[in-house]
């Protein structure tokens, strides 16, 4: 042979690829020959694979190799001449399976709140000589969305790439939410699980003594309703507060109405009425 030895080099299993070597006679004379796989198992085919080359002649040889396993290819063909000696030409190939992993297979977030897009970041990794492409998905869960960015790419060589992973979801309550990546070549997708805990709208109503107002709201100290005092004059204007505080990461509206409340009773009830909330009261 006039190559040293045949490189396939790097292969993604199930693919195929074909080079070419030729055999040259260096005698006076014509040789017959013929080509023989030293191992029977290696998933190589050429042409021709027998013939006579005419003397100082060459012969070129197609070789076809389509592996259907992962594995490091180091074998040899034999060249068997009549009457002569054998020659040798050395086989090596690099056949890979794409393998993409991630480490958070299993993620929990426990701050989600109804319609609010919660973001979370996951990290996958290609840990082989192949470039991969990839693409994300989820499987469809009522009252969950999930957006993907990006959600398509392409990793090269022991490159890792991050995905912003948006969660939406419009139900309270407890969710196991399924994403999958699936990668062309690869015999499993890579699987990430969340598990989300979704809280709705929480509002509540502190009546804060004067003080509180005046120092600092952080420490207010709730006295459970609005006390204008006792004995009020006829006439005179009193006033009283309260805070309402949101306490989820929902954005509502609220609108304010008294019940029960005429100018000749003591006592009455002031209702606050929240959107997607609960009525809030202070007597």
């Amino acid at each position: 042979f006039v190559e040293d030895f045949l490189d396939f080099e790097l292969l993604r299993i199930g693919t195929y690829i074909n080079k070419c070597a030729t055999l040259i006679n260096y005698s006076p004379i014509p040789a017959e020959w013929k080509l023989i796989k030293v191992d029977e198992d290696l998933p190589l085919a050429f042409f021709p694979e027998e013939g006579k080359i005419k003397p100082n002649g060459k012969q070129k040889i197609a070789f076809h190799l389509s592996p259907q396993f992962a594995s490091f290819i180091d074998s040899y063909i034999s060249c068997n001449v009549n009457n002569g000696l054998p020659c040798y030409l050395p086989i090596q190939a690099h056949v890979q399976r794409p393998y993409i992993y991630t480490n958070q297979c299993l993620m929990v977030l426990d701050t989600l709140f109804v319609g609010v897009p919660t973001q979370t970041i996951v990290t996958i990794v290609n840990s082989t000589f192949l470039t991969s492409s990839y693409e994300w998905n989820f499987i469809k869960t009522h009252g969950v969305d999930v957006i993907f960015k990006p959600r398509v790419g392409e990793l090269a060589s022991y490159e890792e790439a991050s995905v912003a992973v948006t969660i939406i979801c419009l139900q309270t309550g407890e969710h196991e939410i399924m994403l999958f990546c699936n990668v062309p070549d690869m015999l499993d997708p890579v699987v990430v699980n969340i598990s989300v805990s979704v809280k709705g709208l929480q509002v509540d109503v502190l009546v804060p003594h004067i003080k509180d107002l005046q120092s600092n709201l952080d420490n207010v100290h709730d006295l459970s309703k609005l006390d204008f005092g006792m004995n009020v004059p006829l006439g005179e204007v009193r006033k009283s507060y309260f805070i309402l505080e949101n306490k989820s990461a929902i954005k509502t509206t609220f609108s304010m109405q008294a019940e029960n409340y005429y100018p000749t009773e003591i006592f009455g009830m002031l209702c606050f009425i929240l959107i997607s909330s609960e009525p809030c009261v202070v007597v």
